[in-house]
């Protein structure tokens, strides 16, 4: 049964009890909904959940266990109120990656920097033995300083612990590696992260996606075991693209150095 806070969203008496004063924005999700709010004077991100359930205790383990990186939103408190669970978060000051994406056009020398921010921010997590799973231009924030932030760890498994039964693998199709989309649970690990980070950026590079532009063209791609794409001969990123979309995860890079030295030249 759904909540008489989530049905109301914010009450008087929820803002009162918790010092909102202002609320700026909402985004509603399936099982969550995020508000941007002034709390205390301080803008930050709110979230009220529908059933706090295993994998929202997950995601904040992560957020606990990497607090030091800076390249990952702090949580501030998690509270209560009228049964619901209420997590405030660090707001962070930017754009989305998918907002800024044209600043990223045909420049592979500014990609590059980006991709190496963004895997110094995951490698801890990935030698951790945790994967995103969702990395995708929304998931991105671009600080006004220009520094990353990688945020929504609400499907992040741990490869390490135990596996939340669903009767499919959570992804986004358009940046899902082919094991995500074709519920290939077991291949999973955090090669299947090179392979979105992969998709990043080709997107930004050319403004389109690389396997298909609906999610049954992409999967038939995927079923065929073809991950093939165009793209222009003289692109400095041909090799991060070519290790990073390989079929299957063996056929990816064994590791984060190996990858990065495709970005190299």
């Amino acid at each position: 049964m759904q909540s008489t806070t989530l049905v109301q969203d914010l009450s008087p008496q929820f803002k009162a009890h918790f010092k909102i004063t202002e609320i700026h924005a909402i985004n509603r999700g399936g099982q969550k909904m995020v508000f941007i709010v002034t709390k205390d004077g301080v803008k930050c991100a709110l979230k009220l959940f529908h059933n706090f359930g295993k994998r929202d205790i997950r995601e904040l383990e992560i957020y606990e266990r990497f607090k030091h990186i800076d390249g990952i939103p702090k949580i501030l408190s998690v509270e209560e109120f009228n049964g619901d669970k209420v997590v405030f978060e660090e707001y962070i000051d930017g754009s989305s990656l998918q907002d800024v994406s044209q600043n990223y056009t045909g420049n592979p020398d500014v990609i590059r920097d980006l991709i190496y921010k963004i895997t110094s921010i995951l490698e801890p997590i990935w030698l951790d033995s945790k994967i995103h799973r969702d990395i995708k231009l929304n998931n991105i924030m671009i600080r006004e300083n220009g520094e990353p932030v990688v945020i929504d760890f609400g499907i992040a498994q741990d490869l390490e612990g135990s596996v939340i039964t669903t009767h499919y693998i959570p992804h986004s199709w358009d940046f899902a590696s082919p094991e995500q989309l074709l519920n290939q649970r077991d291949q999973i690990d955090y090669r299947s992260d090179f392979f979105s980070l992969g998709i990043v950026g080709y997107v930004l590079y050319y403004q389109r996606r690389p396997f298909g532009n609906v999610l049954t063209e992409v999967q038939q791609k995927f079923a065929a075991r073809d991950t093939s794409y165009t793209t222009e001969t003289e692109c400095k990123l041909n090799a991060f693209f070519k290790e990073c979309f390989g079929v299957s995860p063996s056929d990816r890079p064994r590791d984060l150095k190996t990858l990065i030295q495709t970005l190299q030249w």
